[in-house]
């Protein structure tokens, strides 16, 4: 039976039936949201998720596939300076292989560095050194060694070159012939690719060349100045120049290495005349590049000039006068023009 709006008359019994079937319903519900997912209700209804579970998977891989990616490659790491070319040669290998070989008494003992560092060469290598083998020393120790207080204050990897000249005549890295002749300049420099390897040997051989002179050995100062002026393949740039004139102007101007004064120079000492052969040749590098020198690096070339000890040496006297020099030679009448690049 209708009623007259179109929906359907229920009786008492049906309302009430119907209001039971709705009850339990309401039930079922309440006990899956009260014990959990998947159990069934007392009417054995569809089970109901208040969620989907694949998409929850999907949720969590997401998730820890962001947090993966976030983390660094182990293959990448920051980028940093490029380290010291060095490369292990069959005659390096070869003269150490010899040197364990001698006695005792033919093997001396060097303590080098902050925490003497011992480094072993053979008794005749030091004929190369006058001033080491004028240190040698036996005096309770089962066989021969230096240790002086100026030794604590060398650079052990700067002596590790040393040592190395000591065994082989020879330093890494080695002088390599340019690709176009082995006649061509400049030359190159083992293992070197770029103009951060270039420039970080010549203040390393900066540095070794002052030790070759304090060491008293002039057959390698002439072979560190041979690396530093002819292995340019790429050109070293003003800083780095300036840099390199700090280390060699700055040097003491004696050595007491042996406690008699100056040392004693070799034949092959590469020092005349007319001065430090590494002095003179920076001179002129900066006096060629004077005016880019003075617009782009003028702070760092009078910190340079007025240190103490370059002052002493006359580093920036002796540019400033071979340029005026350039200039006067020129006469009077000629417009001097630079590239300031």
């Amino acid at each position: 039976m209708s009623s007259s709006w179109g929906e359907p008359s229920w009786t008492a019994e049906e309302r009430a039936r119907r209001y039971k079937q709705e009850a339990l319903f309401a039930r079922s519900d309440d006990c899956i949201n009260e014990h959990g997912v998947g159990e069934p209700s007392s009417r054995g209804t569809i089970t109901r998720y208040p969620f989907s579970a694949p998409k929850r998977r999907r949720t969590s891989t997401t998730l820890s596939l962001g947090r993966t990616s976030s983390q660094p490659s182990p293959n990448m790491s920051p980028q940093s300076r490029p380290a010291r070319v060095r490369i292990k040669r069959e005659a390096e290998i070869q003269a150490l292989e010899n040197l364990q070989k001698k006695p005792p008494d033919q093997r001396v003992k060097i303590y080098v560095g902050k925490n003497n560092e011992e480094i072993e060469v053979a008794l005749e290598d030091l004929d190369k050194s006058p001033i080491l083998r004028a240190l040698i020393s036996k005096l309770g120790a089962p066989g021969p060694y230096i240790m002086h207080p100026k030794l604590t204050t060398v650079n052990v990897d700067h002596f590790q070159s040393v040592r190395e000249f000591l065994l082989t005549d020879e330093y890494m890295p080695a002088l390599v012939d340019n690709p176009h002749g082995e006649d061509v300049i400049p030359k190159q420099l083992d293992g070197c690719t770029s103009v951060d390897h270039y420039e970080n040997e010549a203040l390393r051989a900066g540095h070794l060349y002052v030790l070759a002179e304090k060491l008293g050995m002039g057959t390698l100062r002439a072979l560190v100045f041979r690396k530093i002026t002819q292995a340019q393949f790429h050109k070293y740039g003003i800083r780095c120049l300036l840099d390199l004139a700090m280390v060699t102007f700055s040097r003491p101007q004696e050595s007491d290495m042996n406690g008699k004064g100056r040392c004693k120079r070799d034949e092959d000492d590469h020092n005349d005349d007319e001065g430090d052969a590494l002095e003179n040749w920076l001179v002129e590098a900066l006096k060629n590049q004077f005016q880019a020198t003075m617009i782009h690096h003028a702070q760092h070339f009078f910190r340079v000039a007025n240190h103490s000890a370059c002052k002493k040496r006359g580093f920036g006297v002796r540019v400033l006068r071979s340029k005026v020099e350039d200039w006067e030679a020129l006469g009077p009448d000629f417009i001097a023009s630079e590239d300031d690049d």
